[in-house]
């Protein structure tokens, strides 16, 4: 797993048709999902060459969006962001 440029400081890596974003503002990456647990270790590989994860948006609280949340949010220390009903779901 990659990322690969969409346009300037906005990324995608997809793997099983499952997409990650990642925007980078400076040595900072804001992650859009976290795709299945497995996809964890990829994520945080494939992050470095963009800068510290310092934030995670997490769109909905389906597996596919969130499996990796828990791996990729200790490693990182990021603040995580996602509606509160999720947030319940996921705890």
């Amino acid at each position: 797993m990659r990322f690969k440029p969409v346009f300037p400081g906005f990324y995608v890596a997809t793997r099983s048709n499952i997409n990650v974003y990642a925007i980078q503002t400076g040595s900072s990456v804001t992650l859009i999902d976290c795709g299945e647990p497995h996809f964890a270790k990829d994520i945080l590989f494939a992050s470095v060459p963009l800068g510290k994860i310092e934030t995670i948006i997490v769109t909905h609280a389906h597996r596919d969006h969130t499996g990796g949340l828990s791996e990729i949010a200790k490693a990182t220390g990021a603040q995580v962001w996602m509606h509160e009903d999720d947030a319940e779901l996921i705890a």
